[in-house]
């Protein structure tokens, strides 16, 4: 099977977790936004949303539920 890379090479999978656990962890913007940018400036702009929202629901949506309204703009 091959594997499906980004811009500068790297799995996109992996940048996928890497973005997660950015956000879990709360790392820096730079670093979070560095792996987001990875995965929409390689092409993946459908699946970047699609992630972000899975994340927001998975982890963040009980605690801040007004963050859907900001996302959705």
């Amino acid at each position: 099977m091959t594997p499906v890379l980004t811009r500068y090479l790297y799995h996109c999978e992996e940048v996928c977790h890497s973005l997660l656990t950015c956000l879990l962890v709360k790392s820096s913007f730079e670093e979070t936004l560095f792996w987001a940018s990875e995965i929409y400036y390689s092409g993946y702009q459908k699946e970047i949303w699609e992630l972000l929202w899975k994340i927001y629901y998975d982890f963040f949506a009980i605690r801040n539920p007004k963050f859907e309204k900001k996302i959705k703009r």
